[in-house]
């Protein structure tokens, strides 16, 4: 009887095991409710865009480097250095969410398709429990232009070789390829 003298000293008239209950409910229920996220809140909170983590200046110079070591093993280069500009930052494309409508009238065979994008993204679950955007497609950065100097370059065999092979590699046109000798 001790338990029910210290529930009558601390809560007074409650002392009856249906009122005791009904209130340890009561507070269960409010600590569920609360940690239940709500919509407009926990979406903003739990939604992180991660952008692609992409430094235009480390992949322009690992290019440099990969094509300046293969370029120098064309006969008669020698000693090679690329510079290499870039067009754009490249570009990702993301999944969104389409709305389509059918439409038929009396007149056509075949009814129209309209198909309309509200601008929302599909989003996927991240491990770390917030979201991201769906990554559809990514395009590297466009090469805008290429200047090249080479030990050998002054023999027109070597630089049109030189020319030729950056064409292959970046799919460039020739006149954004510049070959000078060192």
């Amino acid at each position: 009887m001790k338990i029910q003298e210290i529930f009558q000293k601390y809560f007074g008239q409650i002392t009856n095991t249906k009122s005791l209950f009904l209130i340890l409910l009561i507070g269960v229920a409010l600590l569920v409710f609360a940690g239940l996220p709500g919509k407009k809140g926990s979406e903003k909170q739990n939604l992180s865009v991660q952008q692609p983590s992409f430094d235009e200046s480390e992949y322009t110079k690992e290019l440099e480097n990969k094509l300046a070591k293969m370029l120098s093993t064309i006969r008669g280069a020698g000693n090679v250095t690329v510079m290499i500009t870039l067009e754009d930052t490249g570009q990702s494309i993301y999944a969104q969410n389409e709305k389509s409508e059918s439409k038929t009238s009396e007149t056509e065979v075949e009814p129209s398709a309209t198909y309309s994008s509200d601008g929302s993204f599909v989003l996927k679950n991240d491990s770390g429990g917030g979201q991201s955007p769906l990554l559809v497609k990514s395009h590297f950065p466009t090469v805008s232009g290429v200047l090249v100097t080479a030990q050998g370059a002054e023999d027109a065999q070597v630089k049109n070789n030189l020319v030729n092979a950056v064409r292959a590699v970046l799919d460039v046109k020739a006149h954004r390829v510049q070959v000078l000798s060192q």
